[in-house]
C-alpha cells in the first residue's frame, strides 16, 4: 500500500508548536523583542518548554490557555481609547479613579493594560454622562469627558 503525502502538509503538522511562540506573541502583541521577551516571561502568562520535532530543539510558549484567559480578563490602554478619545485622557481619568494599570511599559500604550472588568465598569459609568442633556454654558462632552469651553 502507497501514501501520497503533500510534504508541505506533513511538515506543518509537526512542526507546529502546541503552545506560542515568542515571535508569534510578539506579532499578535505588536511588540519587539525586548519588551515582548519581559512580557512573554511576566506572571499573567504560563510558560512551557516544547521540542521541535524537525531539529530536536527545545523552546520557550505560552499556552494557548494561559494567553487566551489573559485577553479575555484584560484589556490595553489604546483598545480602551478607540472612539472615547485620547489615550492620555482615557488614562488620567482612569487613575484619578484609583484603576491601575496590571501592566505597563511606560510610553507604550498597547503595553498598558488594565483588569476588563474595571476599566469597562468605569468607563460605561462615564458613558452616562451622555444622558446629561443642559451641560450648562460653556461646557461640552466630548467622547467621555467633559471639557470647558471658557479660556
Amino acid at each position: 500500500m502507497r501514501l501520497l503525502l503533500d510534504p508541505v502538509e506533513v511538515r506543518e503538522e509537526f512542526s507546529r508548536a502546541n503552545g506560542i511562540k515568542q515571535q508569534e506573541f510578539n506579532d499578535r502583541f505588536r511588540l519587539h523583542h525586548p519588551e515582548g521577551s519581559q512580557f512573554f516571561y511576566s506572571k499573567f502568562f504560563v510558560q512551557a518548554r516544547e521540542r521541535s520535532p524537525t531539529s530536536q530543539r527545545e523552546f520557550d510558549v505560552v499556552t494557548r490557555d494561559s494567553f487566551e484567559l489573559f485577553q479575555q480578563e484584560h484589556v490595553s490602554l489604546a483598545s480602551l481609547a478607540k472612539g472615547r478619545g485620547r489615550t492620555i485622557d482615557v488614562k488620567n481619568a482612569l487613575d484619578q479613579a484609583s484603576i491601575l494599570p496590571v501592566w505597563e511599559l511606560k510610553g507604550r500604550r498597547t503595553l498598558t493594560f488594565y483588569r476588563r472588568c474595571d476599566a469597562e465598569k468605569f468607563l460605561q459609568s462615564r458613558l452616562n454622562l451622555k444622558n446629561i442633556r443642559n451641560l450648562g454654558p460653556g461646557i461640552r462632552l466630548s467622547g467621555l469627558f467633559l471639557h470647558s469651553t471658557r479660556p
